[in-house]
């Protein structure tokens, strides 16, 4: 389970890993929020700044990054946890705690989940991905947006995520206030077309798989 922000995924991420066994991977806020939570520590892996780990023939490279402005212009609930006296606790207890970018790579494809709609600039020189996962939720211009991030690895297939209200339980899926889905769908085009990009836009099916690379 990799978190690549300690508020948007650590919550449900003590959940993933009693239920499979999986390692809890992020910042040192994730660590201190998996240990409130009951995860021993063989499960609980720490990336302070950028970091890797491995899992079968995954590698899996955290890229230190910025969360975007999602409430009223600024990151949400900044700083670090540095402490927690159990779990679960209530919303003001918690913080930003780092963003990640997430590079997945396997001998079939590459696979970037940028999840937050904030970047450092040139944090993925060198990158090369198929697909990338990309967080519109707090984005501002979406043209350098698109620009940091699936201009700069060259990916064929951007996948929009993060853009739906997961405050709410179950029923149909509804959009985040202010997220402007229809806007973002009219200045990727715009984008390609100004780039020279060919690059496809998906959506991911709600709770069905999709085939994002096949073995030959």
């Amino acid at each position: 389970v990799v978190s690549h922000s300690h508020f948007d995924h650590s919550l449900d991420a003590p959940e993933f890993a009693r239920q499979t066994g999986a390692r809890i991977v992020g910042s040192p806020s994730t660590s201190v929020l998996a240990r409130a939570a009951g995860i021993p520590e063989s499960q609980i892996v720490t990336i302070d700044g950028s970091g890797e780990v491995t899992a079968g023939a995954f590698r899996v490279r955290l890229l230190a990054s910025r969360h975007g402005r999602a409430l009223f212009g600024r990151v949400p609930w900044p700083g670090e946890i540095t402490a927690l006296d159990g779990w679960p606790v209530s919303a003001d207890r918690l913080r930003e705690g780092g963003t990640f970018g997430v590079v997945i790579e396997h001998p079939l494809g590459t696979i970037v989940h940028h999840g937050s709609a904030g970047w450092r600039e040139g944090m993925y020189e060198g990158v090369h991905a198929d697909v990338v996962l990309l967080g519109l939720a707090g984005r501002g211009d979406t043209a350098a947006l698109l620009d940091a991030v699936p201009g700069a690895v060259g990916a064929q297939r951007v996948v929009a995520m993060h853009f739906d209200d997961f405050l709410r339980a179950g029923g149909a899926v509804t959009f985040l206030p202010f997220v402007d889905f229809g806007g973002f769908v009219r200045s990727f085009e715009r984008w390609k077309e100004a780039r020279g990009q060919t690059a496809r836009l998906w959506t991911a099916p709600l709770g069905q798989a999709r085939v994002v690379f096949r073995a030959e």
